[in-house]
């Protein structure tokens, strides 16, 4: 797992618990409190850490066994919580990408409506000149 500026994940948890600028649920206080509240006996947690960026957190808690989440199990979490980072920037570039294919398909749409017009502002032109010039022959052959 890369550790990137939170040097480790007990680091990168501890920011978003103290609330440094992370979108999180509230302080450490209310993360106490939910906790008491939960009867949470075993709690685990890893953060999701993409080039180094604290991207969010994989929670996991279990109410009725204590000393459920070992050390393996961390580590099995942590390369979990590699591939969700990973993922979940692909996902938010595939939604990008499509975002940008259909701004791009509504401009294409656009262009052509407006080259459709162009086209049948030129034909209309060309067919009042061809009146005009027919309209001026009559007129000088009289």
């Amino acid at each position: 797992m890369r550790r990137g500026r939170y040097g480790n994940p007990l680091a990168a948890i501890q920011c978003a618990l103290n609330d440094e600028g992370i979108p999180t649920y509230g302080t450490r206080t209310m993360a106490y409190a939910y906790v008491r509240s939960h009867r949470s006996r075993s709690i685990m947690c890893a953060p999701l850490i993409k080039q180094g960026e604290l991207t969010g957190l994989l929670y996991l808690e279990n109410s009725r066994i204590s000393g459920t989440f070992t050390l393996a199990r961390l580590r099995i979490l942590e390369v979990l919580a590699s591939q969700a980072a990973i993922s979940l920037e692909n996902a938010k570039l595939d939604r990008n990408i499509k975002s940008e294919h259909e701004r791009r398909a509504a401009a294409e749409r656009h262009l052509r409506d407006t080259q459709g017009k162009l086209d049948r502002a030129a034909n209309l032109m060309a067919l009042s000149e061809l009146v005009a010039f027919i309209v001026h022959e009559v007129s000088q052959h009289r």
